[in-house]
């Protein structure tokens, strides 16, 4: 993940991390709380012995070979993004979840479901828009893209070395393993995990402050201007249409990024970051619940 700045590496940052206490410490003074630090999923050092876990082999497709769940492991272990360029190390991620998605594709395993449009949305959308966007804060439009790629790919490897993901992708997970649930509610826990909660603390994992609103709207409109390829993606890859139910994402969707924005600054501040961490999960509850009658 590209290196997180400083506020004496950027004093711009620094002078405006009070305003945006002052904006938000409201809400922490007046909720008791407890003071536990947010942190994210990280992938382990590359390791030849790592062992793929029991359920990794399948996921209500054929069952990918030792060698293939081996090779998804490797691909999607972070620690092993070399360079300095952090544009170079987005494009090696998406190109191991290009690899990675096209094996769950040719196995139809499930876990492709909500893989197959993140790799549409990154490689026609996000690595043109990251390489000829002049971003008025570079090193947030350079990081926050780059970091939620990067926070998938950890949690992908984890789900494929039987270790606990977080609750909002263990959902996701669990149902691509129960081959009698719906395929189109599949999917849309993975980009509800994704949008409601992932986009939040990739956010505070940028740090991501009040003037970088512009910069922000610039990626997140282009993904929903361009959004109707997960659709595309997904009806080609599994001859699944996530139709209508897609729609509720593409209509709700400027509200969802605009509540993750506010949650990925909250999520920054000491003492309220417990309190957004809570509102970034009752979103992801109320919106799986909603998908859940949708899809039913």
């Amino acid at each position: 993940m590209p290196t997180t700045t400083t506020s004496e590496q950027h004093p711009v940052r620094g002078r405006r991390r009070p305003a945006l206490r002052g904006l938000l410490a409201g809400t922490a003074l007046a909720t008791a709380m407890s003071t536990i630090p947010v942190t994210a999923a990280h992938a382990t050092p590359a390791d030849a012995a790592q062992t793929p876990s029991a359920r990794a082999a399948s996921a209500c497709g054929t069952p990918l070979s030792e060698e293939e769940q081996r090779t998804v492991i490797a691909l999607s272990d972070t620690s092993t993004l070399d360079g300095d360029d952090p544009l170079e190390r987005f494009d090696e991620a998406v190109a191991r979840n290009r690899k990675i998605t096209a094996i769950l594709v040719r196995h139809h395993d499930r876990r492709g479901l909500f893989a197959v449009g993140l790799d549409a949305m990154e490689r026609e959308v996000m690595q043109p828009l990251l390489h000829e966007t002049e971003f008025a804060d570079p090193d947030f439009g350079h990081a926050f893209t780059p970091g939620l790629l990067r926070r998938y790919l950890e949690i992908l490897h984890d789900e494929f070395l039987g270790r606990p993901v977080p609750p909002h992708w263990k959902r996701h997970f669990d149902l691509a393993h129960r081959c009698d649930s719906s395929p189109v509610r599949t999917a849309m826990t993975g980009y509800n995990a994704h949008l409601t909660v992932d986009v939040g603390e990739s956010l505070a994992d940028a740090r991501a402050g009040l003037g970088d609103g512009p910069d922000y709207l610039t990626i997140t409109g282009a993904l929903l201007e361009r959004n109707a390829v997960v659709v595309e993606r997904t009806k080609q890859a599994y001859g699944v249409d996530l139709g209508g139910v897609w729609q509720l994402v593409a209509t709700t969707g400027p509200a969802m990024y605009a509540i993750s924005f506010v949650n990925g600054l909250g999520l920054q501040i000491p003492l309220a970051g417990p309190v957004f961490k809570t509102e970034a999960e009752a979103v992801w509850r109320t919106t799986d619940a909603v998908l859940s009658a949708a899809t039913a």
